[in-house]
């Protein structure tokens, strides 16, 4: 999943706060050198359950980016 961080630092603490308190493991993670449309920090997570852990995000208000909005 790659992930829109609209707050900065702020909203990097945000989305791992959710995932922890929804008790799912990131195998591992890394920024995005791509810009988003509103030039935002992006973060690809790699999940344990990336449906669930997608699902949530969204329902707390973060942006999930598909393969679409990446390619050029």
């Amino acid at each position: 999943a790659v992930v829109e961080l609209r707050e900065g630092a702020a909203g990097l603490s945000k989305c791992l706060t959710t995932l922890l308190l929804a008790e799912t493991n990131i195998h591992f993670s890394y920024p995005l050198l791509v810009r988003s449309e509103r030039d935002n920090p992006l973060l690809a997570l790699h999940l344990e359950d990336a449906d669930f852990a997608t699902g949530l995000l969204e329902q707390q208000g973060f942006h999930i980016l598909c393969q679409e909005d990446l390619s050029r």
